[in-house]
């Protein structure tokens, strides 16, 4: 029985971890970005998608 308890638990804590990452993923992208704009107006299409890789 504790077994079954621990299980869904392991579960919901990886999917609030990988959610986690998620956002902190998507709030570097959005910060690396704006730097990237500010620093270099002119960059090439290719040198944005890099930073927003």
């Amino acid at each position: 029985m504790l077994v079954s308890l621990t299980q869904p638990s392991a579960i919901n804590l990886s999917l609030v971890v990988s959610r986690q990452l998620l956002v902190g993923a998507k709030h570097l992208e959005d910060k690396l970005s704006v730097i990237a704009k500010n620093s270099s107006p002119n960059a090439s299409p290719v040198q944005l998608l890099v930073v927003s890789c």
